[in-house]
């Protein structure tokens, strides 16, 4: 295949198990090429709710001639193995209320309305034909008229954030009497009301009244502050920090927080189709070799620190949260 050319995230993901699997150009996209889909594996208007939907959570009554989503329609969830999965839904036709594949399944079982030419793709497409589901041996190509994708908008929480806000507002141990330090790694406008503290008050106690918090960005230096000058300081953001420079400006006994990503994880790409209705639907690919949890220890340890409490948290983008207080 040629190295330059965009292929679909699952056609490739199915082909690792199923040699003569039919691999489409992946020129349906809604993050940034990092799970770009071919027409089949892309998105299906719900005659109901008229959303777009990701393949796997909308089914197409042949009956009806309609397609009802996943909010839409009644489901049932399947405990079935088939390609890279174990499980899928069935979906409820809102209109006769017959359950249909979701149209992952339905792909599978040789219903999905691409492969009995009930819809036509909008362009040349290899459908995935096989004379047995079992035993994959051939495939078939169709091109036909314009179809009904249009391109969703991006984004997906990919973090642990409220977790993280649970955890920090725990570990901190704040009162109103304390001074501290809010550290961003980002360069954006951080206030009161935009910041990590607007959450911790959520959780404790009214952080947004207290005028101690200083809000720092870490293209400033450290320096600018005064030795011992805060009793908490702390981050969430995966950040290159001179834990010297925390040391100095944090008082004796004072307690630093502070959050990055797991070190067994580090390096990881996620890649997940931010349409999905499958949680197990990602790819992680990690190269860990150079990433010790005890790197980071000896260097807290170094610095002159000692490690009260530590928290993983492994959904998601998995995550190491310190507690340490200076010696």
């Amino acid at each position: 295949m040629n190295k330059e050319t965009i292929y679909c995230f699952y056609c490739e993901a199915y082909q690792r198990l199923i040699i003569d699997y039919p691999v489409n150009i992946g020129d349906n996209n809604i993050q940034n090429n990092q799970t770009p889909r071919c027409e089949i594996h892309f998105q299906y208007r719900c005659d109901i709710c008229d959303k777009n939907v990701h393949f796997n959570g909308i089914s197409y009554c042949i009956n009806c001639k309609k397609f009802t989503c996943i909010d839409c329609g009644g489901i049932n969830k399947i405990d079935k193995e088939f390609l890279t999965y174990n499980y899928y839904y069935d979906i409820a036709c809102a209109e006769c209320k017959k359950y249909n594949s979701a149209l992952d399944f339905a792909e599978f079982e040789l219903t999905h309305p691409m492969q009995i030419g009930v819809i036509r793709p909008n362009g040349n497409i290899l459908l995935w034909v096989p004379m047995n589901p079992d035993y994959p041996t051939n495939a078939g190509s169709i091109s036909g008229e314009t179809r009904m994708f249009v391109h969703a908008t991006e984004g997906i929480e990919l973090s642990n954030n409220q977790k993280i806000y649970d955890y920090l507002a725990e570990l901190l141990e704040a009162s109103q009497s304390d001074t501290i330090l809010e550290i961003h790694c980002e360069d954006e406008i951080i206030d009161k009301e935009t910041s990590i503290a607007d959450e911790l008050s959520k959780n404790t106690i009214d952080y947004k009244a207290n005028l101690n918090i200083l809000y720092h960005h870490l293209d400033q230096s450290l320096r600018e502050y005064e030795q011992k000058q805060f009793d908490r300081i702390y981050f969430i953001d995966n950040c290159n920090i001179d834990l010297l420079e925390i040391h100095r400006i944090l008082k004796d006994d004072g307690i630093f927080v502070f959050s990055i990503p797991h070190p067994c994880h580090t390096g990881l790409e996620l890649k997940i189709p931010v349409d999905s209705h499958r949680i197990d639907d990602r790819v992680r690919l990690s190269d860990n070799s150079n990433n010790k949890i005890s790197k980071n220890i000896n260097n807290l340890i170094s610095a002159g620190f000692t490690i009260v409490k530590l928290v993983e948290l492994m959904e998601d983008n998995p995550i190491m949260i310190f507690k340490v207080k200076k010696l």
